[in-house]
């Protein structure tokens, strides 16, 4: 009891100091925790939207950018699958056709994109883990679609109707929310939007499911990559290393953010912290000595110090997860396409929010309390090693 009386009372007297080092360090431990949920949503989004398993590879044209996340602009002729066809360990080869629902000159990350896939593939393949949230899958021959929730910015329904290139499609489903980018897409059975946008022959990209034991010998990989691009040198084979190291590129931007904007402050906080507790050590000395004089052990007034930054640390996470939120939040709310037309920017971050790995909040509050403790040690000890006779001796 004593111990919290002793600890609120040295925090009410340095206040000032003690408010500067929690928002310090919280707007730096928000932007690590913002930066890591931008790349974690991201490498979710990038390996759920390409199907990204061992076995499995795409099939792109070249120059087309794998960076864009969305390959709109490549054109593959449909006669790769015969090719394909004869390549043992095959098993299925779908072909798929992106195209832009907004704007050319929007953001080619996060807008709502048009899927042509076939609709047996889109059901028990590509979408086989996720739920509709409302509706029902849609049929092939009758116009019909489904859409991921934030398609068109969130306010399309079920029954509603749009309009692509003319032609009207009705809104059978929408999709649980599941991913950054799957939230944003319009799926239109495969044939339709070929002959929507006058690509008979041709799709995106295709997507090969493979057989795990065969595929599972990289050698064998590397053979039918080099087969398939000797037989049309316009495409190129993307494995999943491959695709891993193409996201790579994509990521290295945001680790480079995270370091500059996160890493750097939150090593100045932390010195900040540091510096506050030693000069607490050296003001409170008189204290700590009438402290000893009157029975208080050595030990408990090293704690007072070490529960003092275990505080400020504690306190700075909890406001590290809402400045993080905020930044993680805006940085796509300036970014999306819609967002003119959406709800308001609060309620864009709480949805946001959802979308945020758990695991981050727990990697996010172990780390504040490693840094509360490492910083912690040595002020707690000199605190605790504070002698009687040279506290008194201070001058005032």
């Amino acid at each position: 009891m004593h111990l919290t009386k002793y600890l609120i009372s040295f925090i009410k007297k340095y206040k000032i100091r003690y408010i500067a080092c929690i928002i310090g360090f919280s707007v730096a431990l928000g932007a690590i925790f913002a930066t890591s949920s931008y790349s974690e949503v991201l490498n979710s989004s990038m390996n759920r939207l390409f199907f990204v398993k061992d076995e499995n590879f795409m099939i792109l044209s070249k120059g087309s950018s794998i960076i864009q996340i969305i390959p709109y602009d490549s054109k593959v002729t449909e006669n790769v699958s015969e090719t394909l066809i004869e390549i043992p360990g095959v098993n299925f080869a779908f072909p798929l056709i992106f195209k832009n629902f907004g704007k050319d000159s929007q953001n080619k990350y996060i807008k709502t994109t048009i899927l042509g896939i076939d609709f047996d593939f889109l059901i028990e393949f590509y979408l086989k883990d996720l739920d509709l949230k409302e509706g029902t899958w849609p049929e092939e021959g009758k116009n019909e679609t489904i859409i991921g929730p934030e398609a068109g910015g969130g306010l399309l329904k079920v029954n509603d109707s749009i309009t692509i290139l003319n032609k009207n499609f009705k809104i059978t489903g929408i999709l649980e929310s599941d991913t950054l980018f799957l939230d944003k897409f319009i799926y239109i059975e495969f044939d339709d939007l070929q002959e929507l946008y006058d690509m008979e022959g041709f799709c995106s990209v295709y997507y090969v499911i493979g057989d795990t034991e065969i595929f599972s010998d990289p050698e064998h990989f590397d053979s039918i990559k080099s087969e398939i691009e000797i037989k049309h040198p316009y495409v190129v084979v993307i494995g999943s290393e491959l695709l891993d190291e193409a996201a790579g590129s994509f990521f290295k931007i945001f680790d480079a953010l995270q370091v500059i904007l996160a890493i750097f402050p939150l090593v100045i906080s932390v010195l900040f912290i540091f510096v506050l507790m030693m000069l607490n050590v050296k003001d409170q000395m008189r204290e700590f000595g009438m402290l000893q004089a009157i029975g208080m052990s050595s030990s408990r007034i090293g704690l007072i110090i070490f529960l003092q930054t275990l505080l400020i640390t504690l306190v700075g996470y909890i406001l590290s997860i809402i400045t993080g939120i905020v930044f993680f939040s805006y940085s796509f709310y300036f970014m999306d396409e819609y967002t003119t037309r959406s709800t308001n920017p609060w309620n864009y971050a709480l949805n946001m929010r959802d979308k945020i790995p758990n695991q981050l909040y727990w990697q996010i509050f172990i780390g504040a309390i490693l840094i509360g403790i490492l910083v912690a040690v040595y002020p707690s000890i000199k605190a605790a090693r504070v002698s009687i006779v040279k506290s008194f001796r201070k001058e005032e």
